[in-house]
């Protein structure tokens, strides 16, 4: 045995976990842990509100002609019957979304991750195209009270 796998197995053995059911008539804790299944994402997208907001949104011409790698084209989503502007270059369909729209899915995905700038900004560009996402994530998620 070498001295470096020594010296753990020694740390190691100076710990001793012991996990025991507590028998009680409302075990919360447990429950909360044994329903993860039941947690929903809070903010369903409202596609019939991005369609309608992007008939009128002032930035998106310019937002189209200033990314010329997007690949955009109307699709139509699942259990719905509105054609939404999409992104697919990546192979996954992410819908453009307006920024007064943006606000309300950054906050729901804040809401329950409360991850990163970075980090936000890496997961709703992930799933959605939105213009400035970078600059108005910054700007929303320092004014958060949460964090």
């Amino acid at each position: 045995m070498t001295s470096v796998l020594g010296t753990k197995c020694d740390f190691i053995s100076h710990f001793k976990t012991n996990i025991v059911q507590i028998q009680r008539p409302e075990n919360v804790e447990a429950d909360v842990i044994s329903r993860v299944s039941v947690i929903t994402f809070p903010c369903k997208i409202d596609y019939v509100l991005i369609a309608e907001a992007l008939k009128t949104d002032q930035e998106l011409p310019t937002f189209i002609a200033s990314q010329a790698s997007l690949l955009l084209k109307k699709m139509t989503f699942p259990n719905s019957t509105i054609e939404v502007m999409c992104e697919s270059s990546t192979g996954t369909a992410r819908p453009v979304i307006p920024k007064e729209n943006g606000y309300t899915l950054l906050s729901a995905m804040h809401n329950v991750y409360l991850p990163s700038i970075r980090r936000s900004v890496q997961l709703l560009k992930k799933r959605l195209v939105c213009h400035r996402i970078s600059s108005d994530v910054a700007k929303w998620e320092r004014h958060c009270s949460t964090c």
